[in-house]
């Protein structure tokens, strides 16, 4: 299949399309899959020109909205590859077109009219830039952690990088703190046709933004040393867990292998902390907040969720403009 694609002509369709079998290979046992496909996704974004503002060939503001949110899309695929120690694919000094605007698809018209999104009505594209800021975070850190491994001896301006972890956590804190309410964990989070596609989206978020936290903690003891930043670790951990636990578990399982990914990264991550068994037994929640972790990776390991009717996660939105056909 792969070798059919190098054959044809890049297309959004393309691209798509190779984009979901880099997500379903996650799953497979198909050895270098992944890798090929990921692979395969960078050369048609580049390809197809998408890390520019305006790629060439687009006609309008909808297919100006697509480009972007399959380029942010194949983004993110690859920072979740990276962060497990695999090459980065797509680099932010190559360019990275505007965010996609956060209104509904229902709202965005061919004919360049893009109607106002109603009030008290949060788009679901909110969530996903949320995302996509926080992978943009991400790959700063990755940059400079393997900078670092790679050139040693080089001598950074430790002072400087630390300013920098210390003003992009404030960063990070800022992004969740402006999430709209919808999309924080609540501890009355009832299961229904709309809080579940918004506790899905919720859960990536907490679970990326621990991912990042912890990247953000490793590189500042990676300029720093001395410091012991495990205690910070468990610390974090166990607050991102206790926020998991007001979702309903469908809504973790329903992001799939990336959710499964980054729950057995914080379970790694903690494993490395109990290793110096004098911290573990003066502080034995480290133990703890260590199996609460594995549990619930087990649990979403486990959960297959199957819709019962074959619609949308999105929900139905009524009153949506009827699209002008040409």
């Amino acid at each position: 299949m792969i070798q059919i694609r190098h054959q044809m002509k890049p297309s959004l369709v393309i691209l798509a399309s190779t984009i979901f079998d880099w997500v379903t290979s996650q799953s497979a046992s198909a050895e270098n899959l992944p890798e090929n496909l990921i692979n395969d996704v960078r050369r048609l974004v580049y390809s197809l020109k998408l890390n520019q503002a305006s790629p060439p060939g687009v006609k309008d503001l909808l297919e100006v909205e697509m480009c972007r949110k399959l380029y942010w899309v194949a983004y993110d695929c690859d920072k979740t590859n990276a962060m497990y120690l695999n090459p980065v694919a797509i680099q932010d000094w190559d360019g990275t077109p505007p965010l996609p605007l956060e209104v509904d698809d229902d709202f965005i018209t061919r004919d360049d009219v893009l109607l106002v999104q109603p009030g008290q009505q949060y788009s679901y594209m909110i969530g996903f830039n949320c995302i996509i800021r926080l992978f943009q975070i991400l790959s700063q850190c990755i940059l400079r952690r393997r900078l670092l491994n790679s050139a040693p001896s080089f001598e950074f301006n430790v002072w400087v990088h630390g300013e920098w972890v210390q003003e992009t956590m404030k960063e990070l804190r800022q992004i969740l703190a402006d999430l709209p309410p919808q999309l924080r964990p609540e501890p009355e989070f009832q299961e229904d046709s709309s809080t579940s596609f918004n506790g899905t989206q919720a859960a990536n978020i907490c679970i990326t933004a621990l991912c990042v936290e912890m990247a953000l903690l490793d590189l500042k003891a990676r300029f720093s040393p001395d410091m012991d930043i495990r205690q910070d670790r468990q610390s974090i951990a166990h607050r991102v867990f206790q926020q998991l636990q007001t979702i309903p578990i469908e809504c973790l399982a329903r992001n799939g292998e990336s959710m499964r990914g980054k729950v057995a990264h914080v379970v790694l991550s903690l494993l490395d902390a109990s290793r110096d068994t004098s911290i573990a037994q003066e502080d034995p929640k480290m133990g703890e907040s260590l199996w609460n972790w594995w549990n619930m990776y087990s649990r979403v390991l486990c959960l297959q969720v199957i819709p019962d009717h074959p619609a949308s996660a999105v929900p139905t939105r009524p009153g949506s403009p009827v699209r002008r056909r040409f």
